[in-house]
C-alpha cells in the first residue's frame, strides 16, 4: 500500500498538490515488508503554488472526468470511495 500511495501522491503533484505521509507515533508505522499500518500515520495535502484554487479545481475536474470515462454510471460511487488509481493507470 505504501508504494501505491506514493504513486498516487506523485500523480497529485503533477497537478500542483503535494502530499506527504506524517508519522504520528514513534512506533513502526510501516510493516517490515514496507507496507503501511492502519494507524501511526496521517496524510497531509498542500498546494504547490500561491494560487491553489486553480490547480486543485483543475485536478479535481480531471479526476472526475477520468472516473466518468472509465466507470460511467459507477463513477459517482468511485468518487465517494476516492479511487485515485485512475490518475496513474
Amino acid at each position: 500500500m505504501y508504494r501505491t500511495l506514493m504513486e498516487y501522491l506523485g500523480a497529485l503533484e503533477i497537478h500542483g498538490i503535494r502530499g506527504e505521509i506524517i508519522p504520528t507515533t514513534e512506533k513502526a508505522w510501516l510493516t517490515p515488508a514496507g507496507g503501511l499500518r492502519k494507524e501511526g500515520w496521517t496524510l497531509r495535502l498542500s498546494p504547490l503554488t500561491s494560487e491553489p484554487e486553480k490547480n486543485i479545481t483543475a485536478a479535481l475536474y480531471n479526476y472526475i472526468q477520468k472516473l466518468n470515462e472509465r466507470y460511467r454510471d459507477r463513477g459517482p460511487g468511485m468518487f465517494n470511495k476516492v479511487n485515485l488509481s485512475v490518475l496513474i493507470n
